[in-house]
């Protein structure tokens, strides 16, 4: 594993999430929008299989693990989206911005946290570390608490990070975890208020 490539693709992921909270959150865009860039983004990834992109082939170089470049170029960045998607699909706005702000928040920490200073491996997970899963998940609950009360943050940052530190299959495909975290984060908050 490229240490330094991995530490820079969950950078862009995190700056990536606080920067599609803030559009999502401001208005700039909503799920129109974001539907469009995802087709989009779609598109152009195609495209960039084939033909050199400036800035999108310029970002598949430094953020994309060589073995996905191949295979589906910016695949993680079009589950983000969808994720977010989804989650403005499913679930009420401040939800969606506490999911999303988890999902940002919750993958990117626990990584870098735990290459860093993990000692402790995660029970279901060779590559991850507990002590980043904890951090990730203080974080994420900080942050997701603007957007919902403090308990169905903390709630969902746990059970959203755990989530993020198992594989999930579909048949013999890995679930993409940029799925699994904001959905996971956004269930939870929803069954914290059903039955509170």
């Amino acid at each position: 594993m490229d240490k330094q490539l991995e530490i820079r693709r969950k950078v862009f992921h995190l700056l990536f999430g606080i920067l599609l909270v803030f559009l999502i959150f401001y208005n700039f865009i909503g799920r129109l929008i974001l539907a469009i860039i995802i087709l989009a983004s779609f598109l152009l990834l195609l495209l960039a299989r084939k033909v050199n992109l400036p800035v999108i082939s310029w970002c598949l170089r430094n953020f994309e693990r060589p073995e996905i470049r191949k295979k589906f170029p910016g695949r993680g960045s079009l589950f983000y989206l969808a994720g977010a998607e989804l989650s403005l699909l499913l679930f009420s706005k401040n939800i969606a911005m506490a999911s999303i702000i988890i999902l940002a928040i919750g993958d990117s920490i626990p990584n870098i946290v735990g290459m860093h200073f993990g000692r402790i491996r995660h029970p279901f997970s060779d590559k991850r570390f507990l002590e980043g899963a904890a951090i990730g998940i203080v974080i994420a609950a900080i942050a997701a608490h603007i957007f919902v009360v403090w308990y169905e943050a903390l709630i969902a940052s746990v059970f959203a990070v755990f989530l993020e530190g198992i594989d999930i299959k579909l048949g013999l495909e890995k679930v993409d975890d940029n799925l699994i975290v904001p959905l996971s984060a956004g269930i939870a908050i929803t069954l914290i208020r059903m039955i509170t």
